[in-house]
This record gives structure tokens, C-alpha cells and sequence, in this order.
């Protein structure tokens, strides 16, 4: 099968850009985003903000940036210095923690939650990288923003707990929150394996809930993300890696019932996964870490017919939410957006995924 003639690399990249810009659109001076917004017009702006989506949308436009080749304008530059500076803004030391080392949790209504540690380490990994190519300053919170990352891994890595992480605690006690996530643990491990950062202890857990196939079930794209970024830094024994992978990407390509939700982000959190898989698949040596020929065949057509599902819900650097609701919100762009970024990476350059 020929992929890439309904989803061709060039409209990859058209819609990529174009998410890209109308989020640079709705950045406002302050560094917030207009959360979310009614198709096609920005100025009828629904309320509610969430700093984790913040994040993720900022490590989605700085990925677009390199991905792409784009040299920032001034404009676009301050811009997105100022939307990093916000976040940094909510980085505080708690007050209850007694590590030795330096911590810095991100502080969303008086909780810290330890997936928007993880997305903000991610998201400044990429910035860092954005900021060096153009030229822009390094420095966040007084300090160089490698600095800054460190307290931020430092924090995460003193929340694992019984082999996962605690995922919210209140600021000010330290008190723990019952309440779980299903995707705060695969964001943390991404966060932390963003910048190379490992401990026997991270590993373990890693294994741990790997074997226990963790985040299969929901199909989790965050747990893809940090299953390949594992599996790129050597961090994980292999084996446990293969075997993960080929669980998690299975229930995706056998399994699309969040097809039938008519809703674009649930489609493209699985094209985001999709190709990250192909992604490793492509760039590993076989022998070292073999995936079945139909499993990535299966996965490439999976993420084509996802793709084209998801340019129902788009329109001018718009994702809306899906049929019977226009909303369009940062991490609707977000995510569609990354998930036509990934495949116009893959595509792009003759390789065999275009063939």
C-alpha cells in the first residue's frame, strides 16, 4: 500500500504550519493562550485555563519549529518567551520537601501534579533547543534554564512511590491526593528521559509497569512517547521494551473504537503514538530491537486513515473538537497538530514510510 497520496508530506507540513501560526494568534501578551474559542472566531472565547495543556501545547510549537526549519521573528520569539516565563512563574520550591537535592514543582491551584512536571521538562527540553538556534536567552528564573530543569527531574524523581509516581500533592502540606491520572505517570517518565536523566530507581519503575503493561488499556500515547524514548536512550532492558511496544500498538491498530467517537483528539492521540512507534521502528537496528513486519505495516495504515479522519475536524490551523461541537481548544491544536507534524517527519524525506 502506497501511503502518503490522500496524506502527502506537503499537506503534512501546510497543516503543521498552520496550527503552529494560529497558536502564535491566540498568544496573548501575558503568556496565556486563549484557551479555547469558537471556530473561526476568537473572540468568542469560552473560560477555563489548565497550565498542563499550557505546556503541551508549548512543547508541540517548539517541536513545529524545529521540525519545520522555521526561524523565529521577533515577534513570534518574545512571544514565545513569554508564554515559557509564565509557566516558569508557577515553579515553586515546596515547602514540606525534605530532599537533598534542589526541587522545583509547577504549581497549579495550590497542587503540584506530577504530569505537569513532566510536560514542562519535556517542553523546555524543546524550548531550550529553539531558543539556542535563535538566538534567544537561555536564562529562567535568574538562573540558566538547564538549572531550572534539574530541580524540576530532581522533584519528579523524589514522587516515586511503590512503583509509580504520587501524582498530586497539596502545595503547601504536602499532603497526598487520592486523585490519579491515567496519563500523569507516562508524561513524567517522558519528562524525565527527555534530557537523559536516569537512576536505577527510574529504571525500575519504568520495567515495573511496563511488565505490568501499564497504560494499555487507554491505549495511553504518552506511554508510547516515553516506552521509545526509553527505548532510544537505553534505559530500559530491551526486551521489556519490545514487548511492551508490540502490546500497546496492537490494541491501537485491533482496536479502534475511539474512532467511533466522532471527536478529533482521541484519533490523534493514537496517530501520535502510531508514529512514534514508526518512528523507533525505523530508527533502531532490527536485531537489536525486532518489531513484526505486519504490526509496523498495520500501524503505517492506521495512522494514514486516522489522518485523514482528523482533517474532518480541521480548518485553517483550527481542530475543533468533533461533530456537534465547533470548540476549538489549545490541546485539540496540540495534539492534531503534533500527530501531522510526526507524520510529515516520517514522510518527508524519501523515506520508506512514503513508499
Amino acid at each position: 500500500m502506497q501511503l502518503g497520496r490522500e496524506i502527502s508530506p506537503d499537506l503534512c507540513r501546510r497543516v503543521a504550519e498552520a496550527s503552529l501560526n494560529h497558536l502564535f494568534t491566540i498568544l496573548k501578551p501575558s503568556g496565556k493562550f486563549i484557551y479555547s474559542h469558537k471556530l473561526g472566531d476568537i473572540t468568542q472565547r469560552k473560560s477555563g485555563y489548565n497550565l498542563l495543556r499550557h505546556c503541551g501545547t508549548l512543547w508541540f510549537m517548539c517541536l513545529a519549529v524545529k521540525g519545520l526549519g522555521i526561524r523565529l521573528n521577533q515577534a513570534q520569539a518574545a512571544a514565545l518567551g513569554g508564554a515559557v516565563a509564565y509557566v516558569a512563574n508557577n515553579f515553586v520550591t515546596p515547602p514540606w520537601l525534605q530532599d537533598p537535592w534542589p526541587c522545583l514543582g509547577l504549581v497549579t491551584r495550590d497542587s503540584i501534579k506530577i504530569g505537569g512536571v513532566g510536560l514542562a521538562l519535556a517542553m523546555l527540553h524543546e524550548y531550550h533547543d529553539v531558543a539556542t538556534k535563535n538566538g534567544m536567552t537561555t536564562d529562567l528564573m535568574g538562573q540558566d534554564i538547564e538549572l531550572t530543569i534539574a530541580q524540576l527531574e530532581n522533584y519528579a524523581l523524589s514522587q516515586i512511590s511503590a512503583g509509580d509516581f504520587i501524582h498530586k500533592r497539596d502545595y503547601k502540606s504536602g499532603r497526598i491526593s487520592e486523585f490519579r491520572s491515567d496519563y500523569y505517570t507516562g508524561e513524567a517518565i517522558f519528562g524525565l528521559i527527555h534530557g537523559g536523566r536516569n537512576s536505577p530507581l527510574l529504571r525500575n519503575v519504568i520495567e515495573r509497569l511496563m511488565q505490568k503493561r501499564y497504560g494499555v488499556d487507554i491505549q495511553s500515547h504518552w506511554m508510547a512517547y516515553a516506552a521509545c524514548k526509553a527505548a532510544e536512550r537505553q534505559i530500559v532492558d530491551p526486551k521489556i521494551v519490545q514487548t511492551y511496544l508490540i502490546e500497546l500498538i496492537n490494541s491501537i491498530v485491533r482496536n479502534p473504537e475511539y474512532r467511533k467517537r466522532n471527536q478529533s483528539t482521541p484519533i490523534a492521540c493514537r496517530s501520535e503514538a502510531l508514529c512514534c512507534f514508526l518512528h523507533l521502528s525505523r530508527s533502531v537496528r532490527p536485531a537489536a530491537l525486532p518489531f513484526p513486519g505486519e504490526l509496523v505495516d498495520l500501524a503505517k495504515s492506521a495512522t494514514a486513515e486516522n489522518l485523514l479522519l482528523q482533517l474532518k475536524w480541521y480548518d485553517n490551523g483550527q481542530f475543533w473538537r468533533g461533530d456537534g461541537d465547533d470548540k476549538v481548544q489549545i490541546d485539540y491544536v496540540q495534539h492534531n497538530g503534533t500527530a501531522f507534524l510526526n507524520w510529515y517527519l516520517l514522510t518527508s524525506a524519501g523515506s520508506e514510510l512514503g513508499s
